[in-house]
């Protein structure tokens, strides 16, 4: 019988100790929602507030600018989106075609299999539109799969080492730890990013991302979650009534001319 007693409270005893270091349970629920191919998320860090989206292909991403002095390097179309209420995504794919919308009624498309075409103006700023679309780097481990995720070699998928608590502002919350291994061109594993996720409520509300090398973490980013969601919030993507869609530029004569070509229109009524 003691036997007995002492096989249960040593199974007791690792479930305990299983649990303390488990991912928030919520962690798989986000998992879900953006492997579903819906979803809607809104961040901010240091220097933009954004918003991603996805729902029945279609991905579209919006940023509303903090300040002013980043937004010709973010956005060389120079769509200055802070500070207004238009609801047009900045940038948009669907259906085999990516858009930037460079006025509130004009947007520029691309066909996907033009995206690496060496002719494309470097202006228009084609060779970013993959990385706006793209969830962060900090939500990686939540889709991994990304399909507008960098495809590099070099950083490992993050992987859950522990939960521990945290401490902002003089209050503790909890934390999930992962690490992404960073390895060089031999192979070899050179550096790693931490990423602190911070959750409060069982909701992730922050992730601290940190890079550690030679045992020092060297801050990369703050990332403030708002929203991770299942359905896009009404409103939170509109696009212009009659927005005219012209080509990209690739260098031709009609772009030397500065003389677009229109090849469709978009959101409401065509007129």
């Amino acid at each position: 019988m003691s036997n007995k007693i002492i096989t249960i409270a040593l199974s007791l005893w690792i479930i305990l100790i299983s649990n303390a270091f488990a991912e928030q349970s919520i962690a798989n629920e986000y998992r879900k929602i953006f492997h579903s191919g819906n979803f809607y998320v809104e961040f901010k860090d240091n220097y933009t507030n954004r918003a991603i989206a996805e729902s029945d292909g279609k991905r579209m991403e919006r940023t509303l600018y903090s300040g002013t002095k980043i937004v010709m390097a973010l956005n060389p179309l120079g769509a200055l989106l802070g500070g207004s209420e238009a609801k047009n995504p900045e940038v948009m794919y669907e259906n085999g075609k990516y858009y930037q919308f460079i006025e509130k009624n004009m947007a520029l498309m691309l066909p996907e299999e033009q995206i690496n075409d060496e002719n494309l103006d470097p202006r228009q700023g084609w060779s970013s539109i993959r990385q706006k679309l793209a969830l962060p780097n900090e939500l990686s481990m939540f889709f991994w799969e990304d399909p507008y995720r960098d495809k590099s070699n070099s950083i490992a998928k993050p992987k859950f080492i522990g939960s521990s608590q945290k401490l902002l502002n003089n209050k503790e919350y909890d934390c999930d730890k992962y690490v992404a291994v960073i390895k060089n061109i031999a192979g070899n594993s050179e550096s790693k990013i931490i990423y602190d996720m911070v959750y409060d409520n069982g909701h992730l509300i922050e992730v601290h991302s940190y890079i550690f090398e030679n045992n020092t973490e060297y801050p990369i980013n703050v990332l403030k979650v708002k929203k991770i969601e299942s359905v896009i919030p009404k409103g939170a993507f509109k696009i212009a009534n009659n927005t005219k869609i012209y080509a990209a530029g690739v260098g031709d004569i009609d772009d030397l001319l500065e003389r677009p070509i229109q090849v469709g229109v978009i959101g409401g009524s065509k007129k």
